[in-house]
């Protein structure tokens, strides 16, 4: 049986939401669209992994039946990964109501999938919504910066739903949601 690579993710409602579609013309006009166009809107991934297609819709059912409370999340910033593709992101303060969250998530998560992502662990995990990754330049960050910097990304947003996610080589597919409580 084929497994699928699945996201957990959560989406989000307020200012920071609408600036990050501001944000997401800004990298195309700069011809940076790794991630516009993988990525049909901003989100933060809670856990992913590989799980047995026929199993995706319990995992929803189980998801469903927690009845989990929406989450406010505060924004520290714009920050960056410097590496031979840098990565472009914005973090998310990891307070306790996230890592109840994470970790009430990741419980579940593991009963239905077959492996795991790495990054999905709490050790490992990195609470941020991906901006640009891929075809982004050095020699481009210097103008990419300017203009980002007239965005206030010291904000919160509310998070009213928790989506699975299909990831594919063509992007990613949202094949269920789940509002939030």
């Amino acid at each position: 049986m084929k497994n699928d690579l699945i996201a957990v993710v959560l989406t989000f409602k307020g200012k920071l939401n609408d600036n990050f579609f501001k944000i997401k013309k800004i990298f195309s006009e700069n011809d940076i669209n790794y991630l516009n166009k993988k990525s049909a809107k901003p989100h933060l991934t809670i856990a992913s992994g590989h799980i047995n297609k026929n199993k995706i819709l319990k995992l929803c059912q189980k998801l469903k039946k927690k009845r989990m409370k929406y989450l406010k999340l505060r924004s520290i910033g714009l920050n960056m990964i410097l590496s031979n593709e840098p990565l472009i992101y914005i973090k998310w303060n990891l307070d306790d109501d996230l890592i109840n969250f994470h970790e009430d998530i990741n419980i579940v998560c593991k009963e239905f999938f077959k492996d795991k992502s790495i990054n999905s662990s709490l050790n490992n995990w990195l609470p941020k919504t991906s901006l640009a990754y891929k075809d982004i330049s050095y020699t481009k960050l210097p103008r990419i910066m300017k203009q980002l910097k007239k965005f206030d990304l010291y904000k919160s947003v509310k998070a009213e739903n928790l989506e699975i996610m299909e990831i594919t080589q063509a992007g990613e597919k949202t094949i269920n949601k789940i509002k939030l409580v």
